[in-house]
């Protein structure tokens, strides 16, 4: 009979952790629909976005608020466009020096607060990103807020054992999108204060009109025709941090959408477009010795 415990985080509070997180995205747009008239399809490409691999170094401050635990995270040391072990040095597409200190300054306000409960649900938070036009990296800055904000791996009530499989639904609004995200966790290990999990994601949306503001397009208008996603991730987690001893996640994104109102002479709208984008993380805590 495989032991079942009931999996509560009990961090020492009040207290400081970091994490490191390393994030990397990647963009193919394909627009076929954007052919000055008169030129022949061939002479449109798929449009290939390589971002700049972000390295931040994340530290987090621990409350009691009983029977929860409050997170006040911040961003520490951030560097935009290094090398960072785990990703490859593939050259980024538009490295100006104004783009990345522009991104760099908005990873460095990232901070907010996070109350979770003793099983790693996130109750409530103020951690978030509002959309501006000047930020030229707000799909990613999305991307990393929310990992931060869901960072405790969410553990079922009940008392479970190594096998045991649980999932875990939510809408969340992302890039201008309200999606539909399910993690479907596996418990892989479990020794002492050590918990092994692994985790398939899918993400799901309806058609919709895409909040332009968020897309950074100008004054282009974005109408959603289908998304989905899908991904995995693993994480080794000890119970007495909320920061994962080490972690990572793949997804990717397929959607199909449609362009209007674009600044370009001679080309079709609504027209259509197709966007694959594929995200990488890792991430890890830093032990006090190493700090």
């Amino acid at each position: 009979v495989t032991p079942r415990r009931a999996l509560r985080y009990r961090p020492t509070v009040p207290g400081t952790e970091r994490f490191t997180l390393r994030y990397r995205q990647s963009m193919i747009v394909d627009v076929t629909g954007m052919v000055p008239e008169g030129a022949p399809p061939g002479d449109v490409k798929p449009i290939v976005i390589q971002e700049p691999v972000v390295g931040l170094e994340i530290v987090g401050d621990l409350a009691p608020r009983a029977p929860d635990v409050a997170m006040r995270w911040r961003a520490d040391k951030v560097v935009v466009g290094g090398s960072n072990p785990g990703f490859d040095d593939t050259p980024p597409s538009n490295p100006t020096d104004a783009r990345i200190a522009a991104a760099t300054r908005a990873y460095e306000s990232l901070a907010g607060d996070v109350d979770i409960t003793s099983n790693g649900v996130c109750r409530s938070h103020t951690l978030d990103v509002e959309p501006t036009a000047a930020m030229p990296n707000q799909q990613e800055l999305e991307s990393i807020a929310w990992t931060v904000r869901t960072l405790p791996t969410p553990f079922p009530v009940e008392p479970v054992g190594v096998g045991a499989i649980w999932e875990v639904t939510e809408v969340v609004r992302f890039t201008g999108m309200r999606l539909r995200h399910t993690l479907r966790y596996e418990l892989v290990s479990l020794d002492g204060d050590r918990v092994e999990v692994k985790a398939s994601v899918t993400q799901i949306a309806n058609e919709q009109v895409v909040d332009a503001m968020a897309t950074g397009m100008g004054e282009t208008k974005v109408k959603l025709l289908a998304l989905t996603g899908r991904g995995q991730s693993h994480q080794i987690v000890h119970l007495d941090h909320l920061a994962p001893s080490a972690g990572t996640f793949q997804m990717r994104l397929e959607m199909e959408v449609e362009f209007s109102d674009l600044p370009f002479p001679g080309v079709m709208s609504p027209m259509p477009g197709r966007l694959l984008v594929d995200v990488e993380m890792g991430l890890g805590r830093v032990a006090d010795d190493d700090r």
